[in-house]
């Protein structure tokens, strides 16, 4: 397993969503791989946040931009790239 196939399966592997092969291999993988076992405690102190997530925290009102954001943000970024660069 690589370093790219371990972290895309941290997350599930955190929840304890993995099968018990894919579990093995991740294992296996953690214990030669410092940098990936690092992401992992890293992942790690995410959970305990999670389980006090309620549906009022994720469920938000969707925002409607104004009808001239696009418009104000494109000027704004017309004129910082016509600045001098340092």
């Amino acid at each position: 397993m690589t370093c790219h196939e371990a972290a895309q399966s941290l997350g599930a592997y955190v929840l304890g969503a993995l099968d018990p092969a894919d579990r093995r291999e991740v294992d296996s993988h953690l214990f030669d791989c410092p940098a990936c076992a690092a992401e992992l405690s890293d992942l790690e102190q995410l959970t305990p946040l999670l389980a006090r997530l309620t549906i009022d925290d994720v469920d938000a009102p969707l925002v409607t931009p104004s009808d001239d954001l696009f418009s104000r943000v494109a000027a704004a970024a017309d004129r910082s790239s016509h600045r001098p660069r340092m």
